[in-house]
């Protein structure tokens, strides 16, 4: 078995698909959840192994065993390269060209994975005290006259998602709406180099205590 970015032998290990669509539920977006996965693994965050690695060189032709040192290098910046295909449903991956790494049966961390799910969809113990100090209407006049950057891209985009005003049920959990937002800013984040907006930005959108 072929192992990338992880050492530990005692690891529980979950299906590609599986990690996917446990990050859908919480985070409310296929799309979302399909690049924080891509992010973890590429940054090192998620370690994930493969049960093979198809490895060839530049005619397209099976590498020979000194040449791997220099492939599993390559490893590293799998998950950032700029032309590469992913098949969620079948766990594999690998680059388009030729000479790329191509990755079968992956897997991720199970517990490393839901750590990083929930931190990335939960406010902090600080947010949630502060959240409790305000009151949701002297918090709400708060949120519009102090709104940066991101407040603002996050409440026009939940007017284009919930239209007229931008009003949101409540039945309907922040994280979910999250995961709405960064689908409706996704080209304009991308085009300025920005990140998705938090889940303490969207919940000062949406005047929610924390």
């Amino acid at each position: 078995m072929a192992k990338a970015n992880d050492k530990s032998n005692a690891i529980h290990w979950i299906w590609l698909i599986e990690a996917l669509q446990e990050a859908i539920k919480v985070l409310g977006s296929k799309r979302l959840a399909r690049r924080r996965l891509k992010q973890w693994m590429a940054t090192g965050e998620l370690p994930w192994i493969c049960m093979s690695l198809n490895l060839l060189d530049e005619k397209g032709q099976e590498m020979t065993w000194p040449q791997l040192g220099t492939a599993f290098l390559a490893l590293k910046l799998f998950w950032d390269a700029t032309s590469h295909w992913i098949d969620w449903k079948d766990n594999c991956a690998g680059e388009n060209e030729l000479g790329a790494v191509q990755a079968m049966g992956i897997k991720v961390s199970r517990e490393r994975f839901f750590t990083l799910l929930l931190a990335g969809s939960e406010p902090s113990l600080d947010d949630n005290e502060t959240g409790k100090e305000a009151g949701s209407k002297e918090r709400g006049r708060a949120v519009r006259k102090k709104a940066g950057p991101q407040l603002r891209r996050v409440l026009n985009a939940l007017k284009a998602i919930y239209p007229p005003d931008g009003k949101v049920p409540s039945d309907v959990s922040t994280s979910v709406v999250r995961g709405r937002v960064a689908d409706e800013l996704s080209v304009d984040s991308r085009n300025r180099g920005l990140a998705d907006p938090s889940w303490e930005t969207v919940n000062r959108a949406l005047n929610r205590a924390g």
